[in-house]
């Protein structure tokens, strides 16, 4: 080193150890105990360094596709035209079977609570309640518990698959999160839950709707 300079102090200068630094960073242009003697060298290296984690980071954006697809081949999500189709009929089957299944549940559901509030009905048509407002009841009612019960489905949904994403595929999750997708599919799904909900409870409102009041009275619940 020249009379009068120092040594480098790669901790104090760049905020990190030289074992450190080159884990992080490619090969150094120079051998390390050359830089280590260099103090004068210390703007130049470091002007390197920045360039060098630019170049980093620009090849691995580049590369963050084909990493991704190697990700998602390895996960058994499918990648090709002909899968992903195959892979949309079969989401599509599942999704009306889901649907299915669901509108059989809520008919049920309500139709268990026609059942429980017999009296209740038979009350009410006594004090006078047209069918127009009992139907109006229990479809209102049906209303919000579709909203309440969609708005959870839909959010317990989205943290499991964000939590499901996050753990197979890393960071990029986070790089090429579909913000606009999702908000679309929170608001599709708020409607279909609601509108699912309404449909399964129009049965059982017409049918509370047209008991006789004497009939609902007599029923021992």
């Amino acid at each position: 080193a020249p009379s009068g300079i120092g040594k480098l102090d790669w901790k104090q200068r760049f905020g990190k150890d030289l074992a450190e630094l080159q884990k992080e960073l490619p090969p150094l242009p120079l051998a390390a105990d050359t830089l280590t003697n260099r103090p004068d060298a210390a703007d130049t290296l470091d002007q390197w360094m920045q360039t060098a984690r630019q170049l980093r980071a620009t090849r691995k954006e580049i590369n963050g596709p084909q990493e991704l697809t190697a990700l998602m081949e390895s996960s058994g999500v499918p990648t090709g035209e002909k899968e992903i189709a195959d892979s949309k009929t079969q989401t599509r089957w599942l999704l009306g079977l889901a649907l299915l299944v669901a509108f059989v549940g809520i008919l049920n559901s309500m139709l268990m609570s026609v059942t429980e509030r017999f009296r209740e009905i038979g009350t009410m048509k006594c004090l006078g309640a047209l069918d127009g407002f009992i139907i109006k009841l229990f479809l209102i009612e049906s209303l919000f518990q579709g909203f309440v019960g969609t708005v959870i489905g839909v959010a317990l949904g989205l943290l499991l698959g964000i939590a499901g994403a996050a753990s197979s595929y890393n960071g990029f999750i986070w790089k090429m999160f579909p913000t606009s997708a999702i908000v679309w599919a929170f608001v599709f799904s708020l409607l279909v839950g609601v509108g699912l909900t309404v449909a399964g409870a129009v049965y059982p409102a017409w049918r509370a709707a047209r008991m006789h009041p004497i009939e609902a009275m007599r029923v021992e619940t």
